[in-house]
């Protein structure tokens, strides 16, 4: 923006403040600032002379200034310039004539006070976004982030805190009840295949007039390869999170949901799945052994034909959002472009169909998470071919199985300070097993989830369809 603003300050001892302000400018608005240092009592001249170099400065447009006791020097800024000041005085509850002598200003001066680092970087940002298009998006965006963030502390108090999802044998009986009800629903139909998540079952309700399959999400969790437990409401959130998304991105591209039965269960067109899954990641993460983090931590550069820098961190955003197939094997295996195309998976022209497909739908995920105060991290996306042989989206889309979701509000703190991003997934329960069960690729390592774990997992994902869907179940 080219935009830069001095904060003056009336002695060192109001550094600590000034360089929160500046902090605060730099990370919420991208606006530069100057700190100055000088005294309108002691060096009145020079402060006249650092006043007159801002003033021919035509990217100065409001200046702010730090001074407790006798505020003689928000006055004497106010007094020389016909810009706006801002009188951030420092607060200490032992003494408050600190802001008694900035509020009480003789006649014509009219420096604003306010209160606290970040209150004044605001009123400051404001100033400059009168005439800036750039920085007023900027405050917008700050705004709606600060009302994401509370609703998402609200929400997270609503399954964590509340009576309502108390973490006891109760909520964990409920998902006994769903399985079974799940299952007395499900027993007379035909079983065509079982997977980690979901099961596919032959139609034979006859209410559709084309060829579908019923496809029924259960509460089983997976990781590493294999089953590990079930969780309460897992399928039925993830049931309700695809469908609202398929119904969102349908214009994006075309996918094979017909209609529901259930709360766990979809009617789908038949289709020939394609059979690579369409992994696409925007940040340098992961804990399974076909993750980008843990093959860049063991010093691969190369990953899925990309070349990765030196230099990179855990949780790190990369420079580019890539796409990393994946085969869709027991065992899935990571592989490139060009390997698919050697190995006659798939034909060029499939490929790079799908490829489009999963870049408009990470694009448009990715913005629809941030309007809800998340991060769309990475994810996967699976295809098929219906009888025309069409490209249709299937499976599921953006749960918080198949997907990665962090809190948008905490990553940069977080990251900074080298600690995990607050995430809204599954992610809480592979962290636990690394942790804590030795290989769990290792089938013959048994491994347990104790019942708080899987309450915890099951808010999360409580959360995530009330934060992604506005609804609760």
């Amino acid at each position: 923006m080219g935009y830069i603003i001095p904060i003056i300050m009336g002695s060192e001892s109001d550094l600590d403040l000034g360089l929160k302000i500046k902090a605060s400018l730099s990370n919420n608005f991208d606006i530069e600032s100057d700190i100055r240092i000088c005294s309108a009592h002691k060096a009145c001249q020079n402060l006249l002379k650092i006043l007159d170099k801002y003033e021919a400065n035509t990217n100065v447009k409001v200046y702010i200034t730090i001074a407790g006791k006798s505020n003689a020097l928000s006055a004497l800024v106010d007094g020389n310039s016909t810009k706006p000041v801002i009188a951030c005085p420092p607060l200490k509850d032992t003494n408050m004539y600190d802001i008694y002598s900035s509020i009480s200003m003789p006649s014509g001066i009219s420096p604003l006070t306010v209160l606290g680092a970040e209150n004044a970087a605001i009123s400051a940002a404001k100033v400059i976004g009168l005439s800036c298009e750039s920085l007023k998006e900027k405050l917008s965006e700050y705004k709606h982030n600060m009302k994401t963030k509370l609703n998402i502390q609200d929400v997270k108090c609503k399954y964590e805190v509340n009576d309502q999802f108390l973490y006891n044998n109760s909520v964990l009986s409920t998902c006994v009840e769903n399985t079974q009800e799940y299952t007395e629903i499900m027993k007379n139909l035909e079983l065509l295949r079982t997977g980690k998540v979901r099961d596919i079952f032959k139609n034979n309700y006859n209410n559709f007039d084309e060829e579908t399959y019923l496809m029924v999400a259960s509460d089983r969790v997976s990781a590493f390869d294999r089953h590990l437990t079930t969780i309460p409401y897992k399928g039925i959130v993830l049931h309700k999170v695809s469908n609202w998304w398929f119904e969102q991105t349908k214009k994006i591209v075309p996918n094979h949901i017909i209609g529901s039965l259930n709360d766990r269960t979809m009617v789908v067109k038949t289709c020939q799945v394609i059979p690579i899954e369409f992994v696409m990641r925007a940040y340098l993460t992961g804990s399974t052994s076909t993750s980008i983090w843990k093959n860049y931590e063991k010093g691969s550069r190369m990953y899925c034909g990309h070349k990765l820098d030196d230099g990179m961190v855990k949780n790190q955003k990369l420079p580019e959002i890539l796409l990393t197939p994946t085969t869709k094997d027991e065992h899935d295996e990571i592989i490139s472009e060009q390997e698919i195309y050697t190995r006659n998976i798939l034909t060029p022209e499939i490929f790079k169909k799908c490829e489009s497909y999963a870049f408009k739908l990470f694009t448009y995920g990715q913005k629809v998470a941030k309007e809800r105060g998340l991060i769309l991290v990475d994810t996967k996306y699976e295809f098929g071919l219906d009888k025309e042989g069409n490209i249709l989206l299937v499976d599921e889309l953006h749960t918080p199985d198949s997907s990665r979701y962090w809190l948008y509000h905490s990553y940069k703190e977080r990251f900074i300070n080298n600690q995990d991003p607050e995430s809204i997934d599954k992610e809480v329960v592979r962290r636990w097993v690394k942790e804590n069960c030795g290989d769990p690729y290792d089938l013959n390592n048994k491994i347990e989830i104790p019942d708080d774990l899987r309450m915890l997992l099951s808010s999360k994902y409580l959360q995530l369809h009330e934060l992604i869907t506005g609804n609760s179940l």
